[in-house]
């Protein structure tokens, strides 16, 4: 949590003394009243375990098994280790609040020692899944345990990373094992999410390398190759906002050099009757298809057809669909690749699914999006969209799903790329209801204001001021709106793409 300041665990256990000596209150209310004084100083708590501040840490027994662990560790032998950590697995799990419980067991130093059980020379396979397990089940949901892989931090070089140093060594000890494989690259998935500085640790120590083998020697293991499309996704995903640079594309192209795209294709054809796997195989290939020569080799090397078949035999399955459609929608942000999918079978294929999945409201976002950036430049495109009734999936889709932003959001930019090419179309738009569907998403959704104004604009409505309605009118959840942008130099230009959040999956409407 990028700008907020931290306090270590003992400072906030000596402000709830404070309130219980000599303010007399009870413990809990001690500790709602330190809670409030320290957020309304700005400070994140989510590495203070609140609920047990003040209480004797022995008798916590999440705390006495961490401890008993970590001497265990530290022993040079490193006996009953192994059952010690099972036990505190097993108490994490059934914990009521895990949240709390992965903040305790961090405070207590459970991954550090974990780190260095990793390390040990005579490790085992089932040793190290299970402490795969256990750290994966720390840092999930939880940004501070996750830190911890990228801990400690030099003034000079940034962060060393020697928990991920670990965790890499043991799975290169036991590059056999897809039992193994499979709960390393989990961690590494988990650990790379949102995190600039553990996606680059995991490149450098040769996870790249190690994908590669998993992929050529483990490609029977079906679990193991959708794991192996999930970290290459989260690899290849520039996601982490509080870092100034990315290496993430520097990764997707890695991946093309490394020619590791016949071997997802050769994993996609093996496994091409588990869902779970192509819909991971498909986003791994959506995070590297974003340069010219990589979307040029996908074209040609027939990614797209077997992402095509993918799709026509998973129709059913919206969370698929959506990940196709999000491939499409990205790789059309090549011109060629623009003209291939709308002048193919890619373009009715789109046009099923949105029919299919006209209630799920990510898949219609995605499907959108794919509409927007086929259009764009593109008046033959744009022209092949309206005979296959793209118009009216647009606004189908505005009336269908009102209160998601980006599902109304992604219409109007593709309407404004197909009409401002294509003048003849706007009144197709304006006598299904096109104008009447903007003006309550700008009034809705603050985020749809530009969209909204560019998109009255260019079909000769009345636009307005983008700062006078916007998010304020009858359908509005917001009080105010400050923004007001002149925009007069973008008429009939369209508009180009923007990032979405992937992540933030909408559920159905």
């Amino acid at each position: 949590m990028a700008g907020k300041k931290r306090i270590a665990q003992d400072t906030f256990n000596a402000v709830v003394k404070e309130n219980m000596d000599d303010f007399g209150m009870s413990r809990e209310e001690a500790v709602e009243d330190a809670i409030k004084q320290f957020e309304m100083q700005g400070v994140d708590l989510s590495n203070i375990a609140t609920t047990l501040s003040c209480v004797d840490q022995d008798e916590v027994p999440l705390v006495v098994l961490t401890r008993e662990y970590t001497d265990k560790v530290n022993n040079t032998e490193q006996q009953g280790a192994h059952e010690v950590l099972t036990k505190v697995l097993k108490l994490l799990r059934s914990s009521s609040d895990a949240n709390e419980s992965k903040t305790i067991a961090g405070n207590a130093g459970l991954l550090q020692s974990i780190f260095t059980a990793l390390a040990a020379d005579d490790l085992l396979e089932d040793q190290a899944m299970t402490m795969f397990d256990c750290l994966a089940f720390l840092i999930q949901g939880h940004p501070t345990n996750q830190e911890k892989l990228k801990e400690p931090r030099d003034i000079v070089h940034g962060w060393k990373c020697e928990g991920m140093d670990a965790v890499m060594g043991a799975m290169r000890r036991m590059p056999g094992r897809a039992d193994v494989q499979l709960k390393g690259l989990k961690l590494c998935t988990l650990g790379a999410q949102k995190c600039e500085p553990i996606k680059a640790a995991i490149v450098d120590r040769g996870g790249l390398e190690m994908l590669k083998g998993a992929l050529q020697d483990l490609s029977e293991s079906a679990a193991l190759m959708a794991e192996v499309g999930s970290c290459i996704h989260a690899l290849a995903t520039a996601d982490d906002l509080t870092s100034i640079a990315s290496k993430a594309f520097d990764t997707a192209r890695d991946v093309y050099k490394q020619e590791m795209l016949p071997l997802i294709y050769q994993a996609f054809r093996k496994h091409r009757e588990d869902v779970e796997v192509v819909q991971e195989l498909v986003y791994a290939l959506k995070a590297v298809s974003i340069q010219e020569d990589i979307v040029k080799s996908v074209l040609e090397e027939g990614g797209v057809e077997l992402i095509k078949d993918g799709m026509r035999q998973h129709m059913q399955h919206a969370n698929l669909v959506s990940r196709c459609l999000l491939f499409f929608a990205n790789l059309a942000e090549n011109d060629k690749a623009k003209t291939e999918l709308c002048q193919g079978d890619a373009l009715p294929l789109m046009i099923e699914a949105l029919h299919l999945h006209a209630r799920n409201a990510f898949a219609v976002r995605c499907g959108f999006a794919a509409f927007a950036s086929m259009a764009l430049r593109m008046p033959e495109n744009t022209e092949r969209i309206i005979e296959h009734g793209g118009d009216k999936l647009l606004l189908e889709g505005m009336r269908t799903h009102p209160k998601f932003p980006e599902v109304n959001r992604y219409a109007m930019i593709a309407i404004r790329n197909i009409v401002v090419r294509r003048p003849e179309f706007v009144p197709l738009f304006l006598e299904e209801g096109a104008e009447e569907l903007i003006r309550r998403a700008r009034d809705t959704h603050l985020k749809c204001a530009d969209a909204a104004f560019d998109c009255l604009r260019d079909l000769g409505c009345e636009y307005g001021g983008l700062g006078d309605k916007a998010g304020k009118g009858a359908y509005s959840p917001y009080m105010h709106c400050e923004s007001s942008l002149d925009k007069r130099n973008q008429v009939g230009r369209g508009s180009a793409m923007v990032s979405w959040g992937e992540e933030e999956e909408e559920e159905e409407a």
